[in-house]
C-alpha cells in the first residue's frame, strides 16, 4: 500500500493486517488521521500474523492520533507488528494528542503474541519521529509489558536507533516511556533523543540489551531505568535533568510487577548532569548486583544531602560514593556547547576522557571514533 488518506473516529485501525499466514505487507507514504478511539480498538498501524514467514515494513507514514478521553481498556497504537520477524518501521511521525480515558497509548510496538507467540527477531525501529502528548503509555516498545512468560526470548536481535521522541508535561505527568525494551529482548538501543518523557529508557526484564549513545532530558521520574534486567549495559549515554528535582538519573529495582530480580547488569561511562535544585544521582537496590563504573556526576545546583542511594545507604558526596558502590566515579563539568539549543556535545575543554574501550561502542551521538580512553557521555571530546 503505496499513498493514500486514511481519515475517521471510533475505528478499530485505520489498516488493519489480522491473522496473515503468508506475504509481505507495505505501507509507505500514508497520512493516517484518527479523530477519536475505539474502546476495544488499536489505532493506526496494525498487521498480525498466525504463520511464521510474513514480512511486514511501515515507512514514510504520518499517523495522527487524536485521544478523546473515552474510558475503556484497549490501549491505542500507532504501529504495531506482532509476531513478525525482521519489522522494519521507519521514518514515519507519530503524533498522539489528548487524554486517553486510562488506556495507555503506544507510538510503536514489535512484539510476539504471548498467547501464541512466533519469531517476532530482527526488529529494526529507526528514524521514526514521535511527539507524544497523551497522559501514559510507552514511545517505543520492543515485547510486552507484564507478559514476560509467554512472549519471553521471540524478540531478540532488534535495533532502535535515531529515533526522536518529544513528550509534553501532560505525557510526563502520566509517567510515559520512552524507549522500553522486555520479555527476555538483548536489544540494541543507540543514538536516540528522548525529551520530556516520563521514564525515558527502561529495560523490564530484558536480557542483554544495550543502551548506547542516548540523550535523555528532563524525565519526571526516572532517566536510565532498570527493572530486573539481566545482563543490561547502559553506557555512553547523557542525562540532564533540568526540570524535576524528584528525579532519578538512575533508577535500579526488581520488576515492580512480579517482583523478578535481575543480575549481571552493568552502567558505566554515562554522563549525568543535574542542574536543578534538590535533584539527586542514582538509586539502586542491592540485590540487583549491577556494576557502576566510569559515571560522571555533576551538579550545577545544591543537590539532596544523599544524592547516591544504594540499598540501605545513602551517600552524600563523592568521596563516599567511591567507597561504597563506585570507585572509578568522578564529577567534572561535562563543558556542554549549547545545552539551551540541545546541543550535548561536550566542549573541547572537557576532561571527561576517562572510559576504557569496549570494542562495542565505536562511535559517539554523530558518528565520530570514540579514544581510548573514551570520552564519558554519548559525545567524545574533539
Amino acid at each position: 500500500m503505496y499513498g493514500g488518506t486514511f481519515s475517521g473516529g471510533s475505528t478499530r485501525s485505520a489498516v488493519y493486517f489480522k491473522g496473515l499466514i503468508a506475504g509481505s505487507v507495505t505501507v509507505s507514504g500514508c497520512l493516517i488521521n484518527i479523530s477519536s478511539q475505539n474502546a476495544s480498538g488499536h489505532g493506526g498501524l496494525v498487521a498480525q500474523a498466525l504463520a511464521a514467514g510474513v514480512s511486514c515494513t511501515f515507512t514514510n507514514n504520518v499517523l495522527n492520533l487524536t485521544l478523546d478521553g473515552v474510558a475503556g481498556s484497549s490501549t491505542t497504537y500507532g504501529a504495531q507488528i506482532m509476531n513478525i520477524a525482521n519489522a522494519n518501521v521507519s521514518r514515519n511521525v507519530i503524533v498522539a494528542t489528548g487524554v486517553s480515558g486510562g488506556r495507555p497509548v503506544e507510538a510503536i510496538q514489535v512484539c510476539a503474541i504471548a498467547a501464541a507467540p512466533l519469531d517476532s527477531s530482527g526488529a529494526y525501529v529507526g528514524y521514526n519521529l514521535i511527539t507524544h502528548n497523551a497522559n501514559g503509555g510507552l514511545c517505543i516498545e520492543i515485547g510486552e509489558d507484564n507478559q514476560d512468560s509467554g512472549s519471553r526470548g521471540f524478540q531478540n536481535g532488534a535495533i532502535v536507533e535515531r529515533n526522536v521522541v518529544i513528550c509534553n508535561a501532560l505525557s510526563a505527568a502520566g509517567t510515559t516511556h520512552g524507549i522500553f525494551n522486555a520479555s527476555g529482548a538483548n536489544s540494541v538501543v543507540r543514538n536516540n533523543f528522548v525529551k520530556n518523557s516520563g521514564i525515558a529508557l527502561v529495560d523490564k526484564e530484558g536480557d542483554g540489551g544495550q543502551f548506547y549513545n542516548n540523550i535523555s532530558i528532563g524525565a519526571s521520574n526516572s532517566h536510565i531505568r532498570l527493572k530486573g534486567s539481566k545482563n543490561c549495559k547502559f553506557t555512553h549515554n547523557t542525562i540532564v535533568e533540568s526540570a524535576t528535582a524528584t528525579s532519578w538519573p538512575i533508577l535500579v529495582s526488581n520488576n515492580v510487577t512480579n517482583g523478578h530480580t535481575g543480575s549481571g547488569s552493568a552502567v558505566v561511562g554515562n554522563a549525568i548532569y543535574v542542574s536543578i535544585a534538590s535533584g539527586r544521582y542514582l538509586t539502586a537496590e542491592t540485590a540487583e548486583n549491577v556494576g557502576f563504573t566510569y559515571n560522571n556526576y555533576y551538579a550545577a545546583a545544591a543537590l539532596v544531602t544523599n544524592p547516591w542511594q544504594l540499598g540501605a545507604g545513602g551517600y552524600s558526596s563523592l568521596a563516599a560514593w567511591k567507597a561504597a558502590g563506585e570507585a572509578t566515579a568522578i564529577s567534572i563539568d561535562p563543558v556542554f556547547i549549547a545545552a539551551g539549543s540541545d546541543n550535548y556535545d561536550v566542549a573541547g575543554s572537557s576532561t571527561l576522557n576517562v572510559v576504557p574501550a569496549d570494542g562495542v561502542v565505536a562511535t559517539d551521538y554523530l558518528g565520530r571514533a570514540y579514544a581510548s580512553p573514551a570520552s564519558v557521555g554519548a559525545y567524545q571530546r574533539q
